[in-house]
């Protein structure tokens, strides 16, 4: 693998952004920003609804005292449940291991086995389901940047380790057609931004890589896969608006429409039944008014947008599509990490 070199004007911006998001801040005042807010996020919110009636509901609270963010999330291979992996917990955003359940139909937590990381895992949302299994693809575990690749088995509620990743990675693009897991860009061992793009196949634990690079590095980025055989992948970096596509079978690049608004580190999933992209989240300094819920439709192009989410807006999240509803696990409301399980039915 050939690795860009940086300015180191470059490399010193990059660090010191990571410090101020709580790369650097575990056992610190957090974050981005340097604000602090004692009262938390407020006990009650007030959900908007779009023209068709449509809104974010809150559900039963990720069950973590001090709140969580830069959360993974993972549907069941079921469809009724889904997984939330590690994160940062707190102001000081320290890497849990900790692994729970969130089951749909009675709006209830469980525990599962945590995963088996040192240290604990922020991985920034980067893991998909494939037959059964969770992959987790690198992260930080508050010292280093990880290569790691963990598979979680919902059957026996155990966790063994897959071929480590060419090279470590936290906040890269994660995507599956349900053969292949394509896991592009993110941030390196150096914590600069990288254009890799590499392919995991699932079946016989083998990568591979060579692919067409981005055309500019990005990290922190979230990525899906559609059926039409290409990968969208949003944001980047904070606030990022980018929008890039990657076409897996002629291993090109192209442009796409940017986010209307950007977000650091959006939830994002992809509905096979309407065809459209969501992403869900907010920013800015506290205190936040409502989050966004930006829709992309491949077909024709363009960007709608759909319910206001409750105030505070929350970025440092992740998300997951469990039947046909869009979860939205934790975040960071500007000043601390938080417990919000909100919902859309689509």
């Amino acid at each position: 693998m050939t690795k860009s070199v940086k300015k180191l004007g470059n490399c010193l911006f990059v660090a010191m952004s990571l410090f101020a998001t709580g790369v650097f801040a575990q056992g610190k005042e957090h974050p981005s920003l340097g604000l602090t807010n004692p009262e938390g996020a407020p006990a009650s919110i007030e959900v908007s609804t779009a023209p068709d009636g449509t809104a974010w509901r809150s559900n039963e609270p990720i069950p973590q005292s001090g709140g969580l963010a830069q959360t993974t999330s993972a549907e069941s291979i079921d469809g009724t449940s889904l997984y939330v992996v590690g994160g940062g917990v707190g102001a000081a955003l320290i890497p849990t291991s900790i692994v729970r359940k969130y089951d749909s139909s009675t709006d209830t937590w469980s525990t599962m086995a945590p995963i088996p990381q040192t240290g604990g895992i922020r991985a920034f949302g980067a893991a998909v389901n494939v037959g059964g299994a969770v992959y987790v693809f690198g992260g930080y575990d508050g010292t280093s940047v990880l290569n790691t690749v963990h598979i979680y088995d919902e059957a026996s509620d155990t966790w063994s380790r897959g071929a480590d990743m060419p090279g470590p990675r936290f906040g890269p693009a994660v995507a599956t057609d349900g053969t292949s897991i394509w896991v592009i860009g993110g941030f390196g061992g150096d914590f600069v931004e990288t254009t890799t793009v590499w392919s995991y196949d699932p079946s016989g634990d083998t990568w591979t890589t060579g692919f067409a690079a981005m055309p500019i590095p990005r990290g922190r980025i979230h990525g899906v896969a559609l059926p039409d055989g290409t990968v969208h992948v949003f944001a980047g970096g904070f606030d990022g608006a980018d929008h890039r596509v990657y076409d897996t079978v002629a291993d090109s690049w192209s442009n796409a429409a940017a986010m209307p608004f950007g977000v650091t580190d959006p939830a994002t999933i992809y509905n096979p039944v309407d065809g459209q992209i969501y992403l869900a989240g907010g920013g800015g300094p506290a205190p936040r008014g409502p989050g966004r819920t930006q829709i992309f439709d491949p077909a024709s192009g363009t960007w709608s947008q759909g319910p206001m989410m409750p105030a505070p807006a929350l970025d440092n999240t992740s998300g997951a599509l469990v039947g046909s509803t869009f979860y939205f696990e934790g975040g960071f409301n500007g000043a601390d990490a938080v417990t919000n399980n909100f919902a859309l039915d689509l």
